[in-house]
């Protein structure tokens, strides 16, 4: 079906009215445009401004897909408009760069983009958020900067990563990337979002304590500053002496030994990885009008749901990610269901259940992505296999470079045999 649209050309401060097939994708339509209106190219697309998306404030049509998603109607107005713009992103290392970023695309292809860039080859744990926010919320992965009201060009996002799924090698030759690591690993424990027992913490402090003031020398005690090093659950406690006394220890070390250790010890921990929320659970007793109430933290990673107590930060029980059948959140609730995996659905009370059900349902994605990507590699070894072994026994005998052997010649001392074992 026939489609008039009036085409705004930016750049050329006039509009003209354009016909396309609903069924064209909007790449096509922009080749449309740019062949009879010899303006614009490859790096213009097509925007419709009025109220769509979460903002209300326009979109981006994005380039695959066909005109007739976006329920346009003849007399409809879009703008043919260059798509790149300049994006503030913040790195792990605390600075800002200016990177380039096609608005048409949505969050998850531009995260991509800025990590290859980087050299980041993991990108998929990677994702952005707005400087400042709340530290749950990320900008919608499958939305455009548009959508997610990023359209002011001072916005600063921050690249961090929100999925745990692998450990990097730690390679000290590389220390430009180690560096990167250790950022990534202290702020998330520094932030509490991987909760450290009171020893683990003061282990940590030390190091990092090291690799960025202690290998200068220097007094301790003036240098040492607990919030900076320290996560705000343990401040209250008091904790500079044990950190000093722990500093000893690694005092001699190097900055970049320290910062390698710091990521080697943090890794060992079982809450590294994690992401936490506070939530709270009801248990009922015998004889009591009300249930007793239990504060905890729930620690969600790739492989692992943790429960910690609240108070120690030590971990009481713990699930299979890969057992988690059904999950719900609510305004104040938040259920896990293992299936047979345990006795009971488990509950919990909290205002952070709709974040614990977004983080889960992008690892379990994430799960299946993984898996599917195994499945099509077993594949095509399995084709190229069969396709090997069908050439070779196709092949002509005159073709087959064969060196006769003497085997009566050839003695064999059983004696010396043995099997390889591959692991």
């Amino acid at each position: 079906m026939a489609l008039a649209l009036n085409v705004n050309l930016m750049d050329e401060g006039k509009t003209k009215s354009m016909r396309f097939m609903e069924e064209m994708t909007v790449v096509a339509a922009c080749k449309i445009i740019h062949e009879k209106t010899n303006s614009g190219g490859a790096e213009y697309g097509l925007f419709q401004a009025g109220q769509f998306g979460p903002t209300k404030s326009g979109r981006w049509l994005r380039m695959d897909k066909l005109l007739l998603h976006y329920d346009l109607v003849s007399g409809d107005e879009v703008v043919y408009k260059k798509k790149h713009r300049s994006i503030k992103v913040k790195l792990l290392d605390g600075s800002i760069k200016m990177m380039k970023a096609d608005e048409s695309l949505v969050i998850q292809d531009i995260v991509e983009n800025v990590t290859k860039k980087l050299g980041i080859t993991n990108w998929d744990e990677y994702s952005l958020k707005i400087e400042g926010t709340n530290p749950r919320e990320w900008l919608v992965a499958t939305e455009t900067l548009h959508e997610n009201g990023v359209t002011d060009a001072n916005t600063v996002l921050e690249l961090r990563k929100r999925y745990w799924l692998s450990k990097e090698p730690i390679d000290k030759s590389d220390m430009q990337r180690v560096r990167l690591q250790f950022f990534e690993v202290r702020d998330n424990i520094v932030s509490g979002s991987f909760p450290m027992q009171k020893a683990q913490a003061v282990q940590l402090a030390a190091l990092q304590y090291q690799a960025e003031e202690g290998h200068e020398g220097g007094d301790f005690s003036k240098k040492f500053s607990a919030r900076k090093y320290l996560p705000s659950h343990w401040l209250k406690k008091k904790l500079e002496k044990n950190v000093a006394k722990e500093h000893k220890k690694v005092a001699s070390m190097d900055a970049d030994t320290a910062m390698v250790r710091y990521v080697q010890l943090a890794r060992s921990f079982p809450t590294y990885g994690t992401t936490s929320f506070e939530v709270q659970t009801r248990i009922e007793r015998k004889g009591a009008r009300k249930p007793k109430i239990i504060n905890q933290l729930l620690c969600v990673a790739k492989d692992t749901i943790l429960e910690l107590d609240a108070d120690s930060l030590e971990v009481t029980r713990s699930f299979d990610m890969p057992k988690l059948k059904r999950w719900a959140s609510g305004k104040r609730k938040l259920v896990l269901d293992f299936g047979q995996a345990e006795d009971d659905v488990i509950n919990y009370s909290t205002v952070e259940g709709p974040w614990v059900a977004q983080l889960v349902q992008g690892y379990h994605e994430l799960a299946k992505k993984s898996a599917a990507r195994v499945t099509a590699i077993k594949k095509a070894d399995a084709e190229q296999r069969e396709a090997q072994a069908e050439a070779s026994a196709t092949a002509p005998a005159d073709e087959l470079d064969i060196e006769e052997l003497d085997l009566e010649a050839v003695e064999v001392d059983d004696s010396v045999l043995c099997s390889e074992t591959v692991t």
